[in-house]
C-alpha cells in the first residue's frame, strides 16, 4: 500500500491542533504518518496536547526554534518517509476518506500529483466545494489554473525537495509549481472533499484574504511564469492568474499596479487562450491596450453592477 506523510508545521495554536490531529487519526486508510514540526510555541507541543486518541505510534513531533513556516515545512519533508506527501495546517480539518480517495486517485504510484476540492468554513458558515479545474493536458498549467489549496494535494515526495521561504503567503503555491513543471508530470483530480479550510483563526496561515493582496500576487505570479519553461497551455494560465490579480488591483485604485502587472501578459496570445472571449476583460485590453483596456473593463464591471442593482 502506498504510505502518506502527512507534513503539519505548528506554532501556537495549542487547541486547535487537536481538532486538525483527530482528522487525521478518523481516516478511514490507515497507512500514513503524521510529521508535527513544532515552530518555536511556547509552551511546546507535547503529545498529550493532541488528545487521548493521539497517542499513535503514526504521530511524531520535532521542536526547532522559530524559523517560520517554511522552514518548519522544510524539516517535516527531510524527516518524511512516505512515497506521497500531503501539507495540512494546523486549524484545518481533513475530510474521513480523504486519504483513501486520493490515494485511489495515484493509481497505484502511476500518478504524481492527485488533487482533491475543498471548502472554506468559519462560525456559522461553510462555502460549497471548490472544485479545480483541469482543462489542460499539463500538469503545471492545471495547478496555475487551479490554485491547489494547502492540504488539498497529494504529491509524490522526491517531485520538490525544498520549500522557499521568500513567497510566504504563497510559499505552497510555489512548491506545487515547482513539483509537476516537468513536461512528463502527471496530475488527476478526484471529485471529491478531501480537506476543510478555517477562515477564522487569528494570525493562521491561510485565510480567505492574505493572498489577495494585488501588488503581492502580481509580483509572485510574474516571476512564476519567469522562473518556468513555457508553452501555450503555461502561458494561458499564468496569463489568466496575472489578468485576474490586474483587475483586482485597478478596482481598489491601484492603477500603476495594475499596469505593471499587465506587462507580463502576452497580448499578442490572448486570442488562442481559451478562456478568452469577446468583451472579456482580456477582450479589452487587446483592443484598447493596456491603460485604455482597464478604464474600459472597469465602466463595463460598473455598468454590469448598476444593472444588476436596478434588477433587484
Amino acid at each position: 500500500m502506498i504510505k502518506i506523510s502527512i507534513l503539519l508545521p505548528f506554532f501556537n495554536r495549542h487547541v486547535l491542533v487537536r481538532e486538525t490531529v483527530a482528522s487525521v487519526l478518523a481516516q478511514t486508510y490507515p497507512v500514513f504518518e503524521l510529521i508535527i514540526v513544532d515552530d518555536g510555541s511556547v509552551p511546546a507541543l507535547k503529545v498529550e496536547d493532541l488528545g487521548a486518541a493521539a497517542v499513535d505510534s503514526r504521530i511524531r513531533i520535532v521542536r526547532q526554534e522559530n524559523a517560520g513556516s517554511s522552514a518548519a515545512r522544510n524539516r517535516a519533508l527531510n524527516l518524511a518517509s512516505g512515497d506521497y506527501i500531503l501539507f495540512l495546517d494546523s486549524d484545518d480539518l481533513l475530510a474521513p476518506e480523504a486519504l483513501e480517495v486520493l490515494c485511489a486517485g495515484a493509481r497505484g504510484g502511476e500518478v504524481d500529483a492527485i488533487v482533491g476540492n475543498w471548502t472554506n468554513f468559519a462560525a456559522g458558515m461553510e462555502t460549497p466545494p471548490v472544485r479545480p479545474p483541469m482543462p489542460y493536458r499539463d500538469a503545471l498549467a492545471n495547478a496555475v489554473e487551479g490554485g491547489w489549496a494547502t492540504g488539498s494535494a497529494l504529491l509524490r515526495r522526491g517531485l520538490n525537495v525544498e520549500m522557499s521561504p521568500l513567497w510566504v503567503p504563497w510559499e505552497v503555491a510555489e512548491f506545487y509549481q515547482k513539483a509537476v513543471q516537468a513536461p512528463t508530470a502527471t496530475v488527476a483530480h478526484v471529485d471529491r472533499l478531501v480537506i476543510r479550510m478555517r477562515q477564522d483563526t487569528p494570525g493562521r496561515l491561510t485565510n480567505l484574504h492574505d493572498h489577495f493582496d494585488p501588488q503581492k500576487a502580481g509580483l509572485f505570479w510574474r516571476t512564476m511564469k519567469r522562473s518556468v519553461p513555457l508553452d501555450d497551455e503555461r502561458r494561458s494560465a499564468f496569463d489568466r492568474q496575472l489578468f485576474r490579480f490586474a483587475f483586482s488591483a485597478y478596482h481598489v485604485g491601484r492603477h500603476r499596479e495594475a499596469e505593471e502587472i499587465l506587462a507580463a501578459i502576452d497580448i499578442d496570445r490572448l486570442g488562442r487562450y481559451p478562456w478568452y472571449s469577446r468583451f472579456s476583460p482580456a477582450w479589452f485590453v487587446r483592443w484598447g491596450g493596456r491603460r485604455l483596456g482597464l478604464r474600459l473593463q472597469a465602466l463595463a464591471h460598473d455598468l454590469k453592477d448598476r444593472f444588476a442593482g436596478t434588477r433587484t
